[in-house]
């Protein structure tokens, strides 16, 4: 008699939620990338770091080069800050104690404390920034997907070139902070818990 083991369940779940997470999030993601304009990603944590499990491509000519299945870093991205923001602090300092600051950009940030501080800052605001730290000529906005428990389950972010960057930067980060908290609530989470 064969069983499945707590890790390959475990595995299983994880796919499931991801897909899950992907399907219901989609349409708000459209939505986004018509109302900004850009190219909009949604991304799920793999171990210390995320995968891009969905793109919306801007319809602009000039578009940001990345593909579903393309890792990213938690210290140099959008939707690596917004995750950690989101996350418990001491399970997101734990992530972060283990990063390697790998550099990206000339913009990426080089430690710990200087994590920490964009981390912060993101907490306080409701959206992270990535101004050139994952790729030269790129700006992205970030924002958490909560599920029902409010934990953190995927990121989503608009991401533009630097030459199109509207100087309201609010075109972009308020309706990803409201479309996020649309898909959030479509996994369960209310503000009121």
């Amino acid at each position: 008699c064969y069983r499945l083991g707590t890790r390959l369940i475990g595995l299983a779940h994880t796919a499931l939620a991801q897909a899950d997470v992907r399907q219901t999030a989609h349409p708000a993601l459209a939505s986004l990338r018509d109302e900004t304009g850009e190219t909009v990603h949604l991304a799920v944590r793999n171990l210390d770091e995320l995968v891009y499990v969905d793109k919306i491509e801007s319809r602009e000519l000039v578009r940001m080069a990345s593909t579903v299945g393309t890792r990213v870093p938690f210290h140099s991205s959008s939707v690596g800050k917004a995750y950690l923001a989101a996350l418990p602090k001491d399970e997101a300092e734990h992530i972060m104690r283990r990063l390697s600051f790998s550099l990206q950009t000339a913009n990426t940030s080089r430690d710990l404390e200087e994590l920490r501080e964009k981390v912060e800052l993101t907490r306080e605001r409701g959206y992270s920034v990535d101004d050139q730290e994952n790729e030269d000529g790129i700006v992205c906005f970030g924002a958490a997907v909560l599920d029902g428990s409010g934990h953190p389950v995927a990121s989503v972010s608009v991401s533009v070139p630097v030459f199109r960057l509207n100087e309201d930067q609010s075109h972009y980060w308020q309706p990803l902070v409201e479309r996020c908290a649309r898909i959030s609530g479509r996994l369960g989470y209310s503000v009121t818990k």
